[in-house]
């Protein structure tokens, strides 16, 4: 896949890692692993008095048992709990079956806290037979760069790629303006001049940041498209509904890439989800963010 591509999937990638939770985030977890590891690894239970709460996953080549966990919120006893339960539960099973214990879990960044690295050393210590191990974030998202490309897009849909971003026309884009004109009709407010320091100052994520700069490839089409138009209203009514879907977001407190996903959720709107209708709505998006009308301009750096 192309730098663009690779972007692209970073963002879809996150956002269905952080929404996945309980047995949502298993399944997304087994998904991936069957197609990575096919007639090798399998979610099933056949380990009799094992149990769904003791393993969630079995890859036979490498003997390691899988456990998930995947709440909302990571509670220190909670979690503890949870693990010595499971952890116990596997044991009888060592070591006929597995020599690694592998915890999946949902850490929103990627890491873990600190009293549960602490938790999982204590079992290493009290169980040096057995390797454990941890699996988040980065670890899966390696697993799913070594799929190619057709599972890629079994599992997330289609992938634009930086060719289908240039060729993006104003046919592309009318349809997907035109949609969102009729969501609502607030006015925009004046916006301030974009900084060249916006990407930055909201902490957006290098594969967001990637994705809004190959946007702005284009983003001046959706500008000429809208100063042409004979509608001399409906730059304000689109800008307008995406600055109020944008206050929206930042209301309920979200992280800067599940507001940019949210307002791409929108951009999108009825559309099937086709290689020029991504690069469409990206230039869209570009053009909302180049003109100050989504996320936060840096104080006192305004653009003269």
């Amino acid at each position: 896949m192309d730098q663009f591509t690779r972007h692209y999937f970073g963002i879809t990638f996150k956002i269905r890692f952080l929404e996945a939770l309980g047995d949502n985030f298993q399944l997304f977890f087994g998904q991936i692993m069957n197609l990575r590891y096919p007639g090798d690894f399998t979610q099933t239970r056949p380990w009799g008095n094992l149990g769904d709460n003791k393993c969630d996953g079995y890859l036979s080549s490498q003997r390691k048992f899988y456990q998930c966990y995947a709440p909302a919120t990571l509670s220190e006893n909670e979690t503890i709990r949870k693990i010595d339960k499971d952890f116990s539960g596997a044991l009888p099973f060592h070591p006929q079956y597995f020599g690694t214990w592998v915890f999946v879990n949902n850490a929103r960044d990627g890491r873990i806290p600190a009293w549960l690295t602490l938790k999982l050393q204590n079992l290493r210590q009290n169980h040096q037979t057995i390797a454990i191990e941890t699996l988040g974030y980065m670890e899966l998202l390696q697993i799913c760069l070594a799929l190619n490309s057709e599972q890629l897009v079994d599992l997330f849909g289609i992938l634009p790629t930086l060719e289908d971003m240039i060729d993006v026309q104003f046919k592309d884009i009318k349809p997907i303006l035109n949609n969102l004109s009729h969501y609502a009709d607030w006015t925009d407010p004046a916006p301030d001049p974009v900084s060249p320091e916006k990407l930055n100052y909201n902490h957006l994520s290098e594969d967001v940041k990637q994705c809004l700069r190959h946007g702005m490839i284009k983003s001046k089409i959706v500008r000429e498209y809208l100063d042409r138009n004979i509608d001399k209203e409906l730059a304000s009514r689109i800008t307008g509904a995406f600055h109020h879907k944008y206050e929206q977001l930042r209301e309920e407190q979200r992280e800067s890439d599940d507001i940019f996903f949210g307002l791409k959720v929108f951009a999108h709107g009825p559309f099937a989800q086709e290689p020029k209708t991504e690069g469409a709505v990206l230039a869209i998006l570009a053009y909302l963010f180049e003109e100050c009308d989504i996320f936060e301009n840096p104080p006192g750096n305004e653009v003269p």
